[in-house]
């Protein structure tokens, strides 16, 4: 699976690929937030990080976990 990353602004890209520990997004209203952790589980799916768990993904207050759902379903189809 690739990603085209030239679309995300750099600090969106370094979210993306963040490799250690936790991540925590904090930006404002379309922001982005959706689309960066969408291609972060694609990304953490593809690799088979044994350390990753479905489960561990915590949306924030008022997001929609449809939406979610949606956004990776297109990012790995």
């Amino acid at each position: 699976m690739t990603i085209d990353l030239g679309r995300f602004t750099e600090s969106q890209r370094e979210a993306i690929e963040y490799g250690d520990g936790n991540l925590q997004l904090i930006a404002g209203a379309g922001a982005g937030k959706t689309e960066v952790l969408a291609c972060r589980v694609a990304m953490l799916l593809d690799e088979k990080d044994p350390a990753f768990e479905p489960s561990n993904i915590v949306p924030g207050i008022g997001f929609s976990p449809d939406k979610m759902l949606q956004a990776i379903y297109w990012i790995v189809i």
